[in-house]
């Protein structure tokens, strides 16, 4: 049932950010743009582009900094990823116990174990009955506003379920346990 994610523009965007920054210097210079579109056979056009929206100190590199607040987007998370990212290309990353299935996920390894987890924690430790599941979508939402950063939503269901939403880059997972699904999707806080 699991498929490939398929990352959004913004995802593919911060990744290659990521791997151009091979040396871990949190810097991009215009040789890395280069070697990345040589290997990638990219159109070498973007790269100028690319140096003229986010270099604002304009010394020809682009630090995290830069990039981050180009987008939008929190160092801090973005530094997280690149940590989390690092230990799943090592191998370094908890496997799912075998009863959770993830049905789609956007976020690393690493955060789909410890909301899988909890979860199934939460679960086994209610009647499941409406009103203990509805305090287990209360307590997943809260774990994630407070571990992930707010705003989450959770949605608990069983059976068949089509949907289309926007997230956070990311933050968003799709899991089943057992006979329920769980949805989990960060939106932005402004």
């Amino acid at each position: 049932m699991a498929t490939e994610t398929k990352l959004s523009q913004m995802e593919e965007f911060i990744r290659a950010f990521l791997e151009i920054d091979a040396d871990s210097n949190e810097m991009i210079d215009k040789q890395e743009l280069i070697k990345y579109c040589q290997k990638y056979r990219l159109d070498m056009k973007l790269i100028d582009p690319w140096i003229a929206r986010f270099d604002t100190d304009k010394d020809n590199k682009i630090s995290i900094e830069e990039f981050c607040r180009g987008f939008g987007l929190k160092v801090s998370e973005i530094r997280r990823e690149k940590d989390e990212l690092k230990k799943e290309r090592d191998g370094k990353f908890p496997k799912l116990p075998p009863n959770i299935e993830i049905i789609a996920a956007t976020m690393s390894k690493t955060k789909q174990y410890e909301i899988c987890c909890q979860f199934k924690e939460y679960v086994d430790n209610t009647s499941r009955t409406g009103n203990d599941m509805r305090e287990v979508a209360n307590k997943m939402k809260s774990l994630l506003d407070n571990t992930y950063g707010r705003v989450w939503q959770v949605v608990l269901l069983t059976g068949s379920y089509w949907m289309n939403f926007s997230h956070e880059p990311f933050l968003s997972i799709q899991f089943k346990y057992n006979n329920y699904v769980c949805l989990a999707w960060r939106t932005p806080s402004q």
